[in-house]
């Protein structure tokens, strides 16, 4: 059992270790078209070295803000289903809460209904146990 769960988070690992690795190559990915888009869009070739370097910083700056606002966008859906997995349960929690009480009720007022039921049960037990004795 104890390899069994040691085996289970190696396992989880690994694959939390290739999402973060996928995730930086999307977004090394994502950086290299956007910085190509607007080395397209601004023909940077064109311009004198000074100008080159100043569109080239302003292009990773607004790469990088692109790059900032979709992880924020994954991190608030992420928490957005996170909140909505805890309602869930809250739901589960409450609706196992009705069940219960409601069970409860029934058995108290139906417990004098159904006493002879059990008093016959028992008193079968009891008289097997004291065959088998």
């Amino acid at each position: 059992m104890r390899i069994e769960l040691q085996e289970v988070e190696r396992q989880q690992l690994q694959i939390k270790a290739a999402k973060r690795q996928a995730e930086r190559e999307e977004d090394d990915k994502f950086r290299q078209q956007m910085l190509a888009k607007f080395a397209e869009d601004d023909k940077i070739e064109q311009m004198n070295a000074q100008k080159r370097r100043m569109k080239q910083l302003e292009h990773r700056r607004a790469v990088e803000a692109l790059i900032d606002d979709r992880r924020k966008q994954f991190e608030a859906e992420k928490a957005a289903e996170m909140e909505e997995m805890e309602q869930e349960k809250q739901r589960q929690a409450m609706r196992q809460q009705i069940i219960e009480e409601e069970r409860q009720r029934l058995l108290r007022d139906h417990a004098q209904k159904t006493a002879w039921i059990y008093a016959q049960g028992r008193s079968k037990r009891l008289s097997r146990l004291g065959t088998i004795r």
